[in-house]
């Protein structure tokens, strides 16, 4: 069975928009898992931010770099745990 592949912005569009929801669900590990997915399909600092409602208060750095530090954790931790990635020629 061929799975059918989305274009990198309806992921990130999609991926914005459960983060959203899981945030007010109350399942931050959700919410966060969901803005790694974002922000490897281009998704920018506002996005981000946007998606876990920081745009109605003052945005600051310390906020924004704990997004992008977790983005990063779970991009790098991703391909840490992934079997296949030690065998990937490029």
């Amino acid at each position: 069975m061929k799975l059918r592949e989305k274009p990198p912005e309806a992921i990130r569009r999609d991926a914005l928009k459960m983060a959203t929801k899981k945030f007010s669900e109350g399942c931050t590990d959700c919410g966060m898992g969901y803005l790694g997915l974002a922000r490897e399909h281009g998704a920018s600092e506002e996005e981000l931010a946007k998606a876990i409602d920081l745009l109605e208060k003052p945005v600051s750095r310390r906020h924004l770099f704990k997004i992008g530090a977790a983005g990063a954790v779970l991009a790098l931790g991703r391909n840490l745990l992934d079997p296949t990635a030690a065998f990937a020629t490029t």
